[in-house]
């Protein structure tokens, strides 16, 4: 996969991680491919676009490197915070509008993945300098840390709401959010307009 941005997630006065965002470049521009007509810096700010980035299927990552030594309580409760809610609101778009069983039974499976999702941090401690690597592949989630597999969930609800803390509406690092969009867009936009 290729870098596609680096950040910090502070919380409060404090360095929590360092995180990097990556993609196929192959795959997003073979799935980006319908956004070639516009320019790059509306690309920049087409919340459409952010959007079609967090639900493709295209291979994304997602590294974190601890700042800080943290109880994995801690981690576990900041992954519950963002990731509930968007899995919520997530779980509306991927029912299309459907019954509202199907909404509830999508949102109780994406639920079900978080707590999954979750228990893997289940330790006293995350010690700084600590590697987290979490890639999708379609609707896949795959964890190691420190270089050891750690899970594979599948849950699109899930990978789409984890991609959303850093490239959605609200993300935890704006410019990180757009240059990611930023690389994304120098795949697809028509070369020949950039001349």
């Amino acid at each position: 996969l290729t870098l596609g941005s680096t950040g910090v997630r502070k919380r409060w006065m404090f360095n929590v991680y360092a995180f990097g965002l990556y993609f196929d470049p192959d795959q997003a521009k073979e799935e980006l491919t319908r956004w070639n007509t516009y320019d790059m810096d509306e690309l920049v700010t087409n919340l459409s676009f952010y959007h079609a980035i967090i639900g493709s299927s295209f291979e994304k990552g997602l590294r974190m490197v601890l700042a800080r030594t943290v109880k994995g309580s801690d981690l576990m409760v900041a992954f519950e915070e963002s990731l509930r809610p968007r899995v919520q609101r997530f779980a509306s778009q991927h029912s299309h509008g459907h019954n509202r069983t199907n909404k509830e039974k999508i949102q109780k499976e994406g639920l079900a993945a978080i707590e999954e999702f979750r228990a893997q941090f289940n330790t006293n401690e995350i010690t700084k300098g600590t590697e987290i690597y979490i890639k999708n592949e379609n609707s896949t989630l795959t964890t190691w840390i420190n270089g050891k597999m750690k899970k594979r969930i599948e849950n699109k609800t899930l990978s789409s709401a984890l991609f959303d803390v850093y490239l959605g509406n609200n993300p935890i690092n704006t410019k990180a959010k757009e240059l990611f969009a930023m690389n994304l867009s120098l795949l697809v936009v028509n070369q020949n307009r950039l001349n």
